[in-house]
């Protein structure tokens, strides 16, 4: 096993054995508390009171990790729970303004945003009688007009006179937003939701949820306005 002449093996010849052995310690458990390592405060420690403290430190790291998995699944319960209920109140409304109604109701309330509006596009009528509001189509522009271009949500700031479009009056107060286009094809509606801190919605952030509202909405709201 040596190289060494005098028959002691090398530190590499060592570590091998260990390596290609890892039951070595197993029948040799005596040995592991007469090894000794260094530790952070200068004192000796045996490998047994080591390897005690590396398990002791990845169980905290694991509980610390199923503490956060705990957290977001409970989250996700308390989204899925709200989406359900808004999902609900929206199928069970018998016209456009009542619909309307219960999904502000529903995002002011339940989801606690702080600016959220629905604007139709070339059409004054559907909004008419409602909380909603109506654009011309030729009145978007920058990346709320590229929101309806693409047919994809945009996500972040917006510019002043881009968040007075879709907020009114409280567009000064918005310093971030999500705006979705209702529609596939030929858009005929805009959802937006904001809120004050210009850092809350961000480009990466994913958007499962309005995308969500805005798929009912495409079927919904069509359908009402064909009965009335």
């Amino acid at each position: 096993m040596s190289d060494d002449p005098t028959g002691v093996p090398t530190l590499t010849q060592v570590r091998q054995y260990l390596i290609d052995h890892p039951d070595f310690f197993t029948v040799n458990y005596d040995l592991l508390e007469k090894l000794a390592l260094p530790h952070q405060a200068g004192a000796a420690i045996s490998l047994v009171e080591r390897q005690v403290g590396v398990l002791r430190e990845r169980n905290q790291e694991m509980r610390g990790s199923l503490n956060e998995l705990m957290t977001i699944a409970g989250e996700n319960d308390r989204l899925f729970t709200k989406t359900r209920r808004l999902t609900l109140e929206l199928l069970s409304a018998a016209t456009t303004a009542e619909l309307i109604e219960r999904l502000y109701d529903s995002l002011g309330m339940d989801f606690r945003l702080e600016f959220y509006s629905l604007t139709f596009l070339d059409d004054a009528e559907a909004a008419a009688g409602t909380l909603a509001q109506a654009v011309d189509r030729d009145q978007l522009h920058g990346q709320v007009a590229r929101a309806v271009d693409s047919g994809e949500a945009v996500v972040g700031p917006l510019r002043g006179d881009e968040m007075g479009l879709l907020f009114g009056a409280a567009g000064e107060q918005v310093g971030s937003a999500a705006v979705l286009a209702i529609g596939s094809g030929q858009p005929f509606a805009l959802l937006a939701v904001g809120d004050s801190d210009i850092n809350y919605y961000q480009s990466d952030m994913g958007t499962l949820f309005i995308a969500h509202i805005g798929d009912m909405l495409e079927r919904l709201l069509p359908a009402l306005r064909a009965d009335q």
